[in-house]
C-alpha cells in the first residue's frame, strides 16, 4: 500500500495539529463499549467536561476500520457509493452519486486534531460538534464531533455536495458513524501479532528522555498514529506507519546506533533535524510497519552542532523497548 497518500489538508485553520494536550494508551482486547456515557450537557445540548464515551476514545477508534463506516451499505441512503480509498488507517474517503446524479464527496477521519475542541458549536450524536462551512457559498462543508476536549482530538467528515446540502449531509453522516462506533460490535481491523496499529505513540518515549530534549514541549496528538512534543523551537516527534518501505541506508541514510533494531538516521541539511526510522513488521509484499522518531530544533541550522541525531537515537533507544515483539 505505498503510499496510500494522506488526505490533502482538507480542515485548515479549523482541524490542524492543537496545542497544550496531553495523551494516554491501553490495551483494547475485545471489549464492547457502553453507549451511553456522555457527560451532562449545557445548556446548547454540548457535553460539559470531558468526554468519557469509550466507544469513541481515541484506544477505541485505532482498531476501527475506517472504510467499513462509510462503505456503500452505510451510505445506501445517500445513493449509489463507490469504492472506499483509504488514506491511513484512520483516513478514508469515497464518493456518492444520489438519486438525481449530483456527486458527494465525502472524507472521513478518526482521531483527528480539532483547533477549536475546547469551543464547540453546539451537539451532533450526542457529542460537541465544531462546524465548518465552506467559505463563499463553497459546497463544502467539515463537521468535527469532539471525542476528547483533553486530547483536542474528534472525528470528522468533509463533505462537498455540488447542489445540495453539503453540512446537514455531513450531520447525517456523522449521526450514523457514532452510532455505528457505539454498535456492540463495530468494524475493526484484524489485528497482526506485534503491530502498531492499535498502540498509542504518545506513550513510547520515557518521560526523562522528553523533558531532556523538549523540556518546554507540550504533548501534541498530530493524529491517533503521531504524536510530537513540541514548544520552545524544540520538537520530539513518534510516528508508526503501517503502510511503509523498509528503510535502508542510501539517500541520506546511514546506519543509526539503535540496539535492538536496524535503524538509519538522516540528518537534514540548513536545518538541526534529524530522523531515525527502522522496520518493526512485515505487513504485505513490500510493506512494512515503520517506526519513525525525529527531533529538531528551531533556533539552530547546524544538525551536527545540535546533535539532533544524537538527541533523535537517543529517544528511539526509550521507544524500542516498549514496542511489541512480532
Amino acid at each position: 500500500m505505498l503510499p496510500r497518500h494522506r488526505l490533502t489538508p482538507l480542515f485548515s485553520a479549523f482541524l490542524l495539529g492543537a496545542v497544550l494536550l496531553t495523551g494516554c494508551g491501553a490495551d483494547l482486547g475485545k471489549e464492547n463499549f457502553a453507549r451511553t456515557t456522555i457527560p451532562a450537557a449545557s445548556g446548547d445540548g454540548a457535553p460539559t467536561g470531558e468526554i468519557t464515551d469509550k466507544a469513541v476514545s481515541a484506544d477505541a477508534l485505532r482498531a476501527i476500520d475506517t472504510c467499513k463506516l462509510i462503505d456503500k451499505t452505510a451510505l445506501a441512503d445517500l445513493g449509489t457509493a463507490g469504492e472506499q480509498r483509504m488514506s491511513d488507517p484512520t483516513q478514508c474517503r469515497t464518493e456518492v452519486k444520489d438519486v438525481g446524479g449530483k456527486k458527494i464527496e465525502i472524507s472521513l477521519e478518526l482521531g483527528t486534531s480539532i483547533l477549536q475542541a475546547s469551543n464547540p458549536q453546539g451537539v451532533v450524536a450526542g457529542l460537541p460538534q465544531v462546524l465548518r462551512p465552506g467559505k463563499d457559498g463553497a459546497p463544502e462543508c467539515t463537521l468535527g464531533a469532539v471525542t476528547s476536549k483533553q486530547l483536542g482530538i474528534g472525528i470528522s467528515v468533509t463533505v462537498t455536495y455540488q447542489g445540495g446540502d453539503s453540512c446537514k449531509t455531513a450531520t447525517t453522516l456523522m449521526e450514523k458513524v457514532v452510532k455505528r462506533l457505539r454498535d456492540a460490535n463495530p468494524p475493526k481491523y484484524t489485528v497482526a501479532k506485534g503491530s502498531l496499529l492499535t498502540l498509542d505513540p504518545c506513550t513510547s518515549v520515557d518521560d526523562a528522555v522528553v523533558k531532556e530534549l523538549a523540556p518546554a514541549g507540550n504533548k501534541v496528538i498530530v493524529d491517533l498514529h503521531h504524536c510530537t512534543w513540541s514548544g520552545s523551537g524544540q520538537r520530539l516527534t513518534v510516528e508508526y506507519d503501517d503502510d511503509g518501505l523498509a528503510p535502508t541506508e542510501g539517500r541520506g541514510y546511514v546506519k543509526a546506533d539503535v540496539p535492538g533494531v536496524t535503524a538509519f538516521q538522516k540528518p537534514e541539511t540548513g536545518t538541526a533535524k534529524c530522523t531515525v526510522k527502522w522496520t518493526h513488521l512485515p505487513v504485505e509484499g513490500d510493506r512494512v510497519e515503520v517506526v519513525t522518531v525525529g527531533f529538531q530544533n528551531d533556533h539552530s541550522k547546524d544538525s551536527a552542532a545540535d546533535g539532533s541525531c544524537a538527541k533523535a537515537v537517543k529517544a528511539a533507544k526509550t521507544v524500542v523497548p516498549k514496542l511489541p515483539k512480532p
